[in-house]
């Protein structure tokens, strides 16, 4: 009860910040001026998972805009990603909670922009001043109620995946759309650390946790997974955060899975992560970017999502490869909405695929 309270008043709190922001700041854009040639992409919620599926349009404007220089303001987990995996030589590091002096010294490098990107579906305050104060000359955006946002691609862009929701931009400006596949970096560093450990033979990706505590695979489903693949002569790598390393091999230890079940010994970079999965013959993963980066690869996928709407909508496995499970709202429950058919189906989609 008392949860439910407190997020109440938090979500009546923003939606009160917000308001008084849209009053204050969100006003039309500036038509008169000279603009700097650049597009900037505020990415600071950091998400690696939009990063994938948006890095197919880094390549697309580089390639065909290179009148545009590209700026990213991310978070300090994706800074050395979008500097030298995607080459972008403009980073900004911002997180969602940075303060108003850091993003002012990031104003005053910006100021004036041809273009701005902002892709939350509901802005909030920090948002609304952070754009007001750069005086782009086009705000593109999914939050279609807001004044300063001239490209308004909610309405249109309802019903895409998220990976496409810029194409009706990017078709405004020229640059053709047609090659969407996820530009996903290999450093020859990773696969060097990968090597000291990788196993032989025929190899599944399984990633048992996403983001939140909903997203999680119980116990009973994990192992169910990993003893059907076992049984069918694959090889396992568990693919989880350094967080999730005690867990799994307590796993491992307690089955004797040790000579068939594999963990990075490291903590390991997403560079890591990209060489592991790219490696697999086919991925197992609940809902989180791993499911993005298989895509990328190409790999045959399981993608195990629980039954909330908006996430399946806009981030569900953009691929021909992928068969989709669904479970309850809550995976990590004993009673998830999964069953022994759906995994015996799963089974039997990577043995036809690999």
């Amino acid at each position: 009860m008392l949860r439910y309270v407190t997020e109440s008043v938090q979500r009546w709190r923003d939606r009160l910040r917000r308001r008084l922001a849209i009053w204050i700041w969100d006003r039309p854009n500036r038509q008169d001026g000279v603009f700097q040639d650049r597009v900037v992409f505020i990415r600071w919620d950091a998400k690696l998972g939009d990063t994938i599926v948006l890095s197919w349009v880094l390549r697309a404007l580089e390639r065909q805009r290179p009148d545009l220089e590209i700026v990213v303001i991310t978070g300090e987990s994706l800074e050395d990603l979008y500097r030298w995996g995607y080459g972008i030589d403009s980073v900004y590091r911002a997180s969602k909670r940075h303060g108003f002096k850091s993003l002012r010294s990031i104003v005053s490098k910006l100021e004036r922009p041809r273009y701005v990107v902002h892709l939350s579906m509901a802005w909030r305050a920090r948002d609304l001043w952070f754009v007001h104060h750069l005086k782009p000359r086009h705000v593109v955006g999914l939050d279609d109620e807001l004044r300063m946002v001239d490209v308004k691609l909610g309405q249109r862009s309802l019903g895409l995946h998220f990976a496409d929701k810029l194409v009706p931009w990017l078709e405004q400006i020229g640059v053709d759309v047609n090659s969407r596949r996820y530009s996903i970096p290999r450093i020859p560093e990773a696969g060097h650390r990968v090597d000291l450990w990788w196993p032989k033979g025929k190899v599944i990706g399984v990633c048992p946790y996403g983001a939140s505590r909903k997203k999680y695979l119980n116990d009973v489903w994990f192992e169910s997974i990993v003893r059907g693949l076992l049984a069918n002569q694959f090889n396992v790598v568990v693919l989880v955060l350094p967080d999730h390393h005690a867990v799994v091999q307590n796993m491992i230890h307690k089955h004797a899975w040790q000579q068939r079940v594999f963990l990075n010994p490291d903590k390991s970079s997403v560079y890591d992560l990209f060489e592991q999965v790219a490696r697999c013959d086919g991925v197992v993963s609940v809902d989180t970017a791993v499911v993005h980066i298989a895509v990328g690869f190409e790999r045959p996928l399981v993608a195990i999502y629980n039954s909330s709407g908006i996430e399946f909508d806009h981030w569900h496995p953009n691929s021909s490869k992928a068969l989709v499970l669904r479970g309850a709202s809550d995976l990590s429950q004993i009673d998830n909405g999964l069953s022994q058919m759906e995994l015996a189906r799963a089974l039997q989609y990577l043995r036809c695929n690999i």
